[in-house]
């Protein structure tokens, strides 16, 4: 879970798989981190889903 201190910056571009990334977005974080968001509920995936 992210902290709510952290603030999203930026949405990123990615060429990662578009058949896999669709319902997601690259976020840049207030703290310079990239999290997944999923663009439906805008939950961030921990990073052991983001490895799968």
């Amino acid at each position: 879970m992210m902290p709510s201190n952290e603030e999203v910056v930026l949405v990123l571009e990615t060429k990662r798989n578009p058949k896999v990334w669709s319902p997601y977005d690259l976020c840049l974080m207030s703290n310079n981190t990239e999290v997944t968001r999923c663009k439906y509920y805008g939950k961030f995936l921990t990073s052991w889903q983001t490895q799968l």
